[in-house]
């Protein structure tokens, strides 16, 4: 089975976001002649787009994205925390339920999206039906976290260009 992985496509935002985990010190041969009014480096503009995609006080999504990204732990606590407040709020009697158990629920959802590991079938002290409901909005809100993010970063990214 062969692969080609080149391709002609542009690079996506999320695929440029990676350019945050560092370069080369390579250097073009006549590099910093040309036409740019700013000299800004582009990792430091994606970096700013990031930090300009934040929606507010409580929005984990720049540092999940940090985290996918960079493969990089950044805030844990932080996201575990505010996925599990929003765990409880938006999941009525089940989020009452299982309300001594929903911040390892959130860890183990954070776990499944930033380093892709297996969510386990059961949970000990939550019920197993719970559990399925819990960690598949769990893993939702973090994914639906990460694009909104992404698209608002994006937004801000081409604005300054």
């Amino acid at each position: 089975m062969q692969t080609d992985v080149y391709s002609t496509e542009r690079a996506g935002f999320a695929e440029r976001l990676a350019r945050l985990t560092g370069g080369s010190t390579w250097r073009e041969p006549m590099e910093g002649y040309g036409s740019r009014h700013d000299w800004q480096p582009e990792a430091h503009k994606l970096a700013q787009a990031l930090a300009y995609a934040r929606a507010g006080e409580n929005d984990i999504g720049p540092d999940l994205v940090c985290a996918i990204v960079l493969q990089w732990p950044g805030k844990p606590h932080r996201i575990v925390t505010e996925l599990a407040a929003a765990l409880l709020a938006q999941t009525g009697r089940v989020g009452e339920r299982c309300a001594d158990q929903l911040p390892m629920v959130a860890r183990a959802c954070y776990l499944h999206v930033v380093i892709g590991g297996e969510l386990p079938d059961e949970m000990s002290g939550v019920d197993q039906r719970d559990w399925l409901i819990l960690s598949s909005i769990g893993t939702g809100a973090l994914w639906q976290s990460v694009e909104q993010t992404i698209r608002r970063a994006e937004r801000a990214y081409r604005m300054a260009a």
